[in-house]
């Protein structure tokens, strides 16, 4: 089988919250993925740490597909986030879109997916991990913006879990351990 390529956009948080992340996966990656889904085999998303010192931290957005479908991903991307971080203010003005494309963050490098140094045989199924908790995230996010309730709405509770590394991963794309 033969290995397509992937694409990496960072955004950077404006002001680095729950409700900022939350807001930018919700109001602008939801809309975008739902309407662009023809264009991508798969897509992801993390909560990392800026690499860039621009904010405290941003959102990872990745797509692996043909060559031409993700030149048109990358055009319609920068389009959409111009128009977003022009009526918002959580993205930080990076250029005209408040993004750049990278690997790991690191700006003008191309995210090849793993190697099999890294995960081997797995990276398959880290793929499926990644969108499988990706497209979770957006309806949990989703449904818990909705809450009204205080009770629902205690302000951060923590409670420290260890699990497998695997876990961290949805964990992570539901802010839960940025």
């Amino acid at each position: 089988m033969k290995k397509l390529p992937w694409h990496e956009y960072n955004l950077h948080i404006r002001i680095y919250n729950f409700e900022n992340v939350r807001d930018a996966i919700l109001d602008f990656i939801c809309p975008f993925i739902n309407t662009n889904r023809d264009f991508f085999q798969s897509w992801n998303f993390l909560i990392e740490p800026d690499v860039c010192e621009l904010a405290q931290g941003e959102l990872r957005l990745r797509f692996k597909g043909t060559h031409s479908n993700l030149e048109t991903i990358q055009n319609k991307l920068i389009i959409d986030l111009q128009e977003y971080a022009r009526r918002t203010a959580i993205l930080i003005e990076d250029g005209p879109s408040g993004s750049h494309e990278g690997c790991h963050g690191v700006r003008h490098e191309k995210f090849l997916g793993a190697s099999s140094e890294d995960f081997g045989e797995d990276w398959p199924t880290i793929v499926e991990l990644l969108q499988s908790g990706s497209e979770h995230s957006l309806e949990i996010l989703e449904l818990g913006r909705n809450l009204k309730e205080r009770k629902a709405l205690q302000k951060y509770y923590r409670q420290r879990v260890v699990h497998p590394y695997y876990l961290h991963l949805p964990a992570n794309q539901l802010i839960v351990e940025p």
